[in-house]
């Protein structure tokens, strides 16, 4: 899998913690970036084409990931094994707080970000919300 996308070896895969960071805001090194509002359980699937290693004549993109409120249950901010599936992957960070928030979208450097991608609710990940309700928050972020 290595040899096909752009991924640290197995022994060097990232911890949560070195890749959450608090603050990006105006951060030079951290520009036309891709903001990824939410955790999805495939997130794995939406990376792993943009790290591809075809792609090698274009420039890769970080990406910024808003990881959402910490889970009631956990206290996580993301589930391990979803972290698992992708803290190989290279110039992947993590933001905590919720994409509702102003000041979580200037944390991910918003003003510089080249994308933003909205995920919808991931009824794997169980929730408490309705089902009239799903799409309520990705609207609203929108």
């Amino acid at each position: 899998m290595m040899t096909d996308y752009y991924m640290y070896p197995a022994e060097d895969a990232r911890s949560i913690i070195s890749q959450t960071l608090a603050s990006l805001e105006n951060n030079p090194e951290i520009k036309n970036h891709i903001i990824v509002c939410g955790i999805h359980s495939a997130i794995k699937s939406f990376i792993m084409p943009l790290r591809a290693r075809y792609l090698h004549n274009f420039q890769v993109q970080k990406i910024v990931i808003i990881t959402g409120e910490p889970n009631e249950r956990s206290g996580d901010h993301i589930d391990s094994h979803i972290w698992q599936s992708i803290s190989r992957f290279k110039d992947v960070y993590l933001v905590n707080g919720s994409p509702l928030k102003q000041e979580t979208l200037y944390n991910a450097n918003i003003n510089y970000a080249d994308k933003v991608v909205i995920l919808g609710h991931d009824s794997t990940l169980g929730s408490d919300v309705s089902d009239e309700m799903l799409d309520a928050e990705s609207i609203y972020i929108y």
